[in-house]
């Protein structure tokens, strides 16, 4: 009977817990829905990312676990991040608590020190924003207040080009301590 780690957290912190050589979970479900489902293959571990889901139809991720039936005996451990709930939901059905394992990445919170560093040298950093500024602080300060540590903090900063969004956005990534992560949404303009 095969193990399940269901990681909640980013990419980079998935990467130390699974194993160097896996199955990705596309191939595992290519081969259960083709001709060959019923052919012997060897899945020891598989892996599926954030991104994985979405190569899935509806029913595979509805009948998840039938899917799993059908290798079920090869299978040793199963290491999904982020999986959506139907699926956390199934496989907490379908298998007994000891072989799933469900880890929680534990994001930064915001501290006041963060907020009171914003206040005093976000107008030395960035120059001419004082609106921005007060909606930043009036957003994090809600977020300081909830102690959000379930998900990361996310930032939208759109207008036209040279206001200070990617300024912005690195001032506040080197002041929180976190990783930026920049999407250019320009480019997806079709």
């Amino acid at each position: 009977m095969a193990k399940f780690v269901l990681y909640y957290g980013p990419r980079n912190e998935f990467l130390k817990i699974i194993p160097e050589r896996y199955y990705p979970l596309e191939t595992l479900v290519k081969v259960c829905d083709s001709a060959n489902a019923f052919r012997k293959v060897d899945f020891d571990y598989v892996v599926g990312y954030s991104m994985s889901y979405s190569s899935i139809t509806e029913g595979g991720i509805q009948n998840f676990c039938t899917i799993l039936d059908r290798v079920d005996d090869t299978l040793e451990i199963v290491y999904l991040q982020n999986p959506p709930e139907c699926i956390k939901d199934e496989i907490i059905r379908s298998y007994s608590k000891e072989n799933v394992e469900i880890n929680q990445y534990k994001y930064r919170s915001i501290g006041k020190k963060q907020l009171e560093s914003i206040n005093i040298h976000f107008d030395k950093e960035i120059i001419g924003q004082p609106k921005v500024k007060k909606q930043l602080l009036a957003s994090l300060y809600e977020l300081y207040c909830k102690k959000n540590k379930k998900a990361p903090i996310i930032f939208m900063f759109y207008g036209p080009s040279g206001v200070g969004k990617t300024e912005k956005a690195k001032y506040l990534s080197m002041l929180l301590g976190g990783e930026l992560f920049r999407q250019q949404l320009s480019m997806y303009q079709t």
